[in-house]
């Protein structure tokens, strides 16, 4: 797979384990509007989407006073100190990422909102290793809708034939699909390439 000139990773399950930090700063909201144990929220049925498409759904369930805007704020402020607090990279990155820069253009394009990949690649201390950052902020389409990719692919200045995607969520691998990129599914099918570590990853790109 030297073919590739670049590789794009997903954020949350890929560069960071924040899925669990996801839903306890959600949990944190929740208790704050009063709802601790009636949101209704399942947490697992969102993941890889962004937290516009999960709150809209929520205020459909629970209308609220505050603007959406306001809440995807506090929401990400109690996700932003749990990063900060648990840190909770991936060990095997620390490795990876300075390899993998050493032979290709890396970037980062995610749901997430660009505070927090600015926060995770700060606190991994990976962004010297990152040309391009798109988050979804950047974007009115979220995944499976291509538009983070598409986009990634533009800044990085070359086709999307020459760029590697690394994901872990049905609706990421379906985005980076779309924008005709060849993607590795980290412990998820459906993708041109399935790994259950990071092991494999540098086994099929080193």
């Amino acid at each position: 797979m030297n073919q590739f000139a670049a590789v794009i990773f997903d954020l949350d399950g890929v560069l960071i384990d924040s899925e669990p930090l996801h839903a306890q700063a959600w949990e944190k909201l929740f208790t704050e509007l009063g709802l601790v144990d009636a949101h209704g929220m399942d947490f697992r049925s969102y993941i890889g989407v962004s937290d516009q498409v999960f709150l809209r759904d929520f205020l459909d369930k629970h209308p609220q006073p505050a603007t959406p805007t306001a809440l995807n704020a506090r929401k990400r402020h109690h996700l932003l100190n749990l990063v900060r607090e648990k840190r909770p990279i991936f060990p095997e990155l620390h490795e990876l990422i300075p390899a993998l820069a050493q032979r290709y253009r890396l970037a980062v394009a995610s749901s997430s909102n660009q505070s927090v990949i600015d926060v995770v690649l700060t606190v991994a201390g990976f962004r010297q290793h990152f040309s391009v950052t798109v988050g979804g902020d950047a974007v009115h389409d979220h995944k499976p809708d291509p538009a983070v990719y598409n986009l990634a692919v533009q800044k990085l200045g070359v086709s999307a034939a020459q760029c590697c995607a690394i994901e872990d969520s049905t609706a990421g691998i379906t985005a980076a699909q779309a924008a005709g990129i060849t993607v590795i599914g980290y412990q998820q099918t459906g993708a041109d390439h399935f790994v259950h570590n990071f092991t494999e990853v540098r086994q099929l790109l080193l």
